[in-house]
């Protein structure tokens, strides 16, 4: 189940980078959100009617910071993929899982050398990612920078402060934040029309539906049977999925060097994920 939540997860990049080429990023990123909030809500009263008198509904100013955090995020992302390729925004967006322990830091948390190798290893990636001949960032690599930052700071305030309550709601809750986001940048830039939704009704609802309501259940189903180091690392491996089948579906090309940049990102991402037990399971099971 983690290893088809990955590949959906990796699909996604290709679906919302063709997504675009019909649709602006701003609708398309308010739609998917709405269409995820609305499919987990009906999973979210289903869950509130089995659990009874233990169901907790998550605050209010919980759950919307979470939707802002994540709106923003998948904002960052769904724009910078107009000029960043699938395979390249898969790697440089897993960094929130270097960024996390990073954070942990500010928790009072012991951060191995491990980890600080895997900060040093997805710097030089990044470097070997970026314009040959000077250290340079393009401005769709730099939003899927604050997206895995953001993702990050999200990941460490659910761990810290989103036990107990229903994750379902609280998913279904910050979806909708999220999808509100864009709805003023998509309406005044854009002016979407009904028809032009419509044509690309399929891969906003692999975006909506699957990539954020099904993966998002299939990670929970499968964390209960995986230890929580071993889910991490099987789910990073979303970014290689992207790579491939960004090359496969959109042929999307990458040099020698941009490759060693997207392989040593990716052994910093398995390196952050491999340093103990303890550390790692306190950070993944929320």
């Amino acid at each position: 189940m983690l290893l088809l939540t990955a590949l959906i997860w990796g699909m996604a990049f290709v679906v919302q980078r063709s997504g675009m080429s019909y649709l602006g990023p701003y609708t398309f990123q308010s739609v998917r959100t709405l269409l995820a909030s609305a499919v987990l809500l009906p999973m979210a009263l289903m869950s509130k009617k089995r659990r009874g008198s233990a169901w907790r509904m998550p605050p209010i100013g919980f759950a919307l910071s979470c939707g802002l955090l994540v709106g923003f995020a998948c904002l960052a992302q769904q724009v910078g993929l107009k000029t960043t390729p699938a395979g390249r925004a898969g790697f440089i967006s897993s960094l929130y899982v270097v960024l996390v322990p990073v954070l942990g830091i500010f928790l009072g948390r012991k951060v191995g050398i491990k980890v600080w190798l895997g900060v040093i290893l997805a710097v030089i990636g990044l470097y070997l990612l970026s314009s040959v001949g000077r250290f340079s960032v393009s401005g769709g690599d730099l939003l899927m920078l604050v997206c895995a930052a953001l993702s990050a700071v999200h990941i460490v305030i659910i761990d810290r402060y989103g036990a107990g309550c229903d994750t379902l709601m609280l998913s279904c809750l910050q979806f909708f934040v999220a999808g509100l986001i864009p709805i003023p940048m998509a309406v005044i830039l854009e002016k979407p029309t009904f028809e032009e939704i419509w044509q690309v009704r399929w891969l906003i609802i692999y975006a909506g539906v699957m990539s954020s309501a099904v993966g998002y259940t299939l990670q929970m189903l499968g964390q209960k049977h995986v230890p929580p180091a071993m889910a991490s690392l099987i789910l990073s491996l979303e970014s290689v999925f992207a790579a491939a089948l960004g090359a496969v579906l959109l042929h999307e090309t990458m040099t020698i060097r941009e490759l060693i940049g997207c392989a040593l990102m990716l052994c910093a991402v398995v390196l952050a994920q491999l340093r103990g037990n303890e550390s790692s399971d306190n950070s993944t099971e929320s």
